[in-house]
Formats: structure tokens, sequence, C-alpha cells
């Protein structure tokens, strides 16, 4: 069981333990009475003794139907996570489009299905589980879209840099890497994503492609990614030296 079924069985059994001490009725009359007399409850013998019985085996009962209840709910998101996940090879762009945000919205538990479908032989499908991987906020989806930079096709590689510039600092050294892909569009949109995420260790290697690379789109790309970053840089220069005279 997980610590928030726990958590609800030890409150059951905490109400039940004062509705049995406080309420519940001894030999010689109910407790209120034996107080009186100066006596002491005892849940260990003669009645005491069948309502700790009750209690116990109440809030077993309690936190068994709540496990079974949690399983229940579980397997039934995981169903939905599937169907969704379905969804993305939908030949409708609608269904499909919508199946996306669905999937994403599950966060953690759509990446299993979405990594799934990073093999999937539709380009298009791939992409679209790319796009719910960018979705997701949690690093578990970050490996996925390193993988699908690797993909075969093109444009699956480029969604993949551009949706890795939402990632920060820990996508920079594969969104380098990117920077050498054969295809033009992949290096551009990995150029992007460097200058979104303004890591200054990019820097570097924007100047080579600003120098180097045969294709003008990639060139300006990295352009306006070293100019972001050099700016980013410039305003934190700033606001140290400002914090400094304060």
């Amino acid at each position: 069981m997980t610590r928030g079924v726990v958590a609800r069985c030890v409150g059951w059994c905490v109400v039940l333990a004062f509705v049995i001490v406080f309420a519940a009725p001894s030999e010689a009359g109910d407790y209120g009475r034996r107080r009186d007399y100066g006596e002491k409850w005892d849940l260990f013998s003669g009645r005491g003794l069948r309502s700790t019985l009750i209690f116990t085996g109440v809030c077993l009962g309690v936190c068994l139907i709540a496990s079974q209840h949690q399983k229940s709910h579980r397997r039934s998101q995981e169903r939905e996570v599937a169907i969704a996940a379905r969804g993305l090879e939908d030949t409708n762009p609608e269904v499909a489009d919508a199946a996306v945000a669905t999937l994403a919205s599950y966060g953690q538990r759509a990446i299993p299905a979405a990594a799934a479908l990073l093999t999937h032989k539709d380009p298009a499908v791939r992409a679209r589980a790319v796009a719910v991987l960018g979705r997701v906020a949690h690093p578990d989806a970050i490996p996925a879209l390193v993988r699908a930079l690797a993909d075969a096709d093109p444009a699956v590689r480029a969604a993949s840099a551009k949706t890795l510039g939402m990632k920060g600092q820990v996508a920079v050294q594969p969104l380098i890497g990117a920077l050498e892909d054969p295809d033009p569009s992949v290096r551009a949109s990995a150029a992007q994503a460097l200058g979104v995420i303004g890591d200054r260790s990019a820097m570097r290697p924007l100047w080579s492609v600003m120098r180097q690379d045969t294709d003008g789109t990639v060139r300006e790309a990295a352009r306006s990614a070293f100019r972001r970053i050099g700016s980013l840089r410039r305003s934190a220069e700033a606001v140290t030296a400002t914090a400094k005279t304060l």
C-alpha cells in the first residue's frame, strides 16, 4: 500500500479507537459510570477484549477496502492511458491531436506509453509521441526525447530538439550534439532550443555553427541563439553588479 492509503487507514483507526474506548458499554454499565467509580477501562479483559478485537477487525477491513479501491483506480487509469496512446495512431489529425493532449494530461504515467510509441513505424505517430513527452513536466521524459534525436526521420529529430529546449540545462549537451545533424532543420531546431535554454556552455558551439555551417537558415538560428544567450549573460552580470552596490 502507498503512504496515502496507510494514512487513511491510520485516520480511520484513530476515529474507531475513540468511538470504542469512549462509547462502548462495559460489564458494569457504560464507561462513564465506571469512570465515576474510579475504575480503569481495560481493553484486554471482558467486554474490553471483545471491543479490541472488533476494533482490530474493522481496521483491517478498512485497510483492505482502501487498498482494493486504490488498485482498482490504478487499473482504470492504466486503461485510460492505453486508450489515449492508441489515439495517437488515429489517421484523423483532429482525433490524434486530441489524443496528444489527453495522454499528456496523465503526466508521469503517460511517459512509458509515449516512449513505447517512439519505435512506431509511422513517423507521424513518433512525432506525436515526442509532443506528449514535451508536455509532460517530469525529468523521466528527457531520456526518451534524447533517444528521439537519433530517429530515422528528420522531422521527428527536429521536433525532439525543439521540445528539449523546454527541459532546461540537462538537455544542453544532447542539443549541442544535434548541431552536427546532417539535416539542416534539425540543426536549426537545436540552435533555437539552445537559445531558449540560455546556457553559456553553448556559446562556443553556436559560434562555430555561425561561422562554418553551409545552410543560411542554420547560421541565422545559431546567430539568434548566440545573441540571446549573450543578452541573458549581460543581464545577469548587470544584476550582479547592481546587487553589489546595494
